[in-house]
């Protein structure tokens, strides 16, 4: 959450019903909550061209943007039961991923849904 975000109801004092600029309202409180319940939703990554979200880290040298998320991969194990027959046991493992890159992916949500006549 923004240190600088403030309460819509603030809003609404400061401008009036009809008169909030849009760009003003994205920086309240309820619109930033809003933001991250629909990132988390989708996974934290771009619903048009599916890039995850960054962070900047330096990496020593030089900052980067890195993106983590973690994958469920399938396994298989072989074993040998108490009649010496083997079965086959399936599990499933989760794995830490990273990526990095020199731009940045940042997150908008921006959709007439949640602009058009509605409160965040």
């Amino acid at each position: 959450m923004k240190k600088d975000s403030v309460e819509y109801s603030e809003l609404l004092k400061q401008y009036g019903m009809e008169h909030i600029i849009y760009s003003v309202n994205l920086e309240s409180v309820e619109w930033q909550e809003k933001r991250k319940e629909i990132i988390e939703r989708d996974g934290n990554k771009c619903t048009c061209c599916g890039e995850r979200a960054t962070f900047p880290y330096f990496n020593g040298e030089k900052w980067i943007h890195v993106a983590t998320w973690n994958e469920i991969l399938k396994k298989q194990r072989y074993i040998l039961n108490e009649h010496s027959n083997v079965e086959e046991f399936e599990y499933e493992e989760e794995m830490p991923c990273s990526s990095a890159s020199d731009a940045p992916t940042i997150l908008q949500v921006h959709h007439r849904y949640y602009i058009k006549d509605r409160l965040p």
